[in-house]
């Protein structure tokens, strides 16, 4: 048990904190600024891409 009481370390709740807090603002910075610049349909197009591109970089990256 002593791995599980490791986690509520300050150092390492601090850190998991960034990455929660990073990992969700800056992708939705990076969309609206990309919104500012380009056509909404352009936007939407390449919105609905995300999931399949991901979907490809996984599969490629897993073989």
């Amino acid at each position: 048990m002593a791995v599980g009481s490791a986690l509520l370390d300050p150092r390492v709740l601090a850190a998991a904190a960034i990455v929660a807090v990073t990992a969700s603002v800056l992708p939705y910075a990076f969309n609206v600024e990309a919104l500012r610049r380009i056509p909404p349909r352009v936007f939407g197009v390449l919105t609905s891409m995300e999931s399949a591109a991901g979907a490809l970089f996984g599969c490629v990256l897993l073989e």
